[in-house]
């Protein structure tokens, strides 16, 4: 179920795939998937705070987030998450030729069952490269998480992303090896991170859905 692409994650809030098998090695699970799910249909997400926590390191905050994205066929969705404000200690951060406290997040997102049997979607980061402007730092970030995501029918679904002290609260989907995001500070050691976001959610702008396990 692998196919990996994408952020900085420091997610938080999007979308995902119409089905869910992009590999032989899952052919074998239960999954999910938006019913009538067309490809092409567009949505749009946002979030309250976000952390990017790294385990014993540095924290990343932003106070606010939006996200554009599509269903781009049966079984994946591309999403970018646009985050503002964005500090480290105080200082302003943001992604290579951004403006200022501005992190542009490129996603890849499939669906997934959680180990307790609810729905949940893989996000998968673009290598995502920031800086902090005052201080020259230059920061990695890599890898990937897993939400979970409300289900049922209508336009508008919710994403639930926790972490604590730089592990994710959900490790990996069911049957999958365990998805972990990893920042690299000034091209040193990749160390463990967490991703969090406050009232994460991603809304349909035009086709309602519905979401069906198989």
């Amino acid at each position: 179920m692998r196919a990996f692409k994408l952020v900085g994650a420091m997610m938080l809030v999007i979308a995902f795939s119409a089905i869910g098998v992009s590999t032989a090695s899952a052919v074998e699970l239960v999954l999910w998937h938006f019913l009538p799910g067309t490809k092409a249909t567009a949505f749009t997400g946002k979030s309250g705070k976000s952390l990017l926590q790294v385990k014993g390191g540095l924290a990343i905050t932003s106070p606010e987030s939006t996200t554009t994205g599509e269903l781009t066929d049966g079984s994946l969705a591309l999403a970018i998450i646009d985050f503002v404000k964005s500090t480290s200690a105080g200082l302003p951060v943001n992604s290579l030729g951004d403006a200022s406290g501005v992190i542009l997040v490129h996603l890849e997102l499939h669906n997934c069952i959680l180990e307790d049997s609810s729905l949940g979607v893989l996000i998968e980061i673009l290598p995502l490269h920031l800086e902090v402007p005052s201080t020259k730092l230059l920061i990695t970030i890599t890898g990937s998480l897993v939400t979970s995501i409300s289900s049922g029918k209508g336009k508008t679904y919710t994403l639930t992303v926790e972490q604590k002290e730089g592990k994710q609260a959900i490790a990996k989907c069911k049957g999958d090896p365990e998805d972990t995001l990893l920042t690299s500070v000034d091209g040193g050691a990749a160390t463990q991170s967490g991703q969090e976001s406050k009232a994460g959610s991603i809304t349909f702008t035009s086709v309602e859905q519905e979401t069906m396990t198989s």
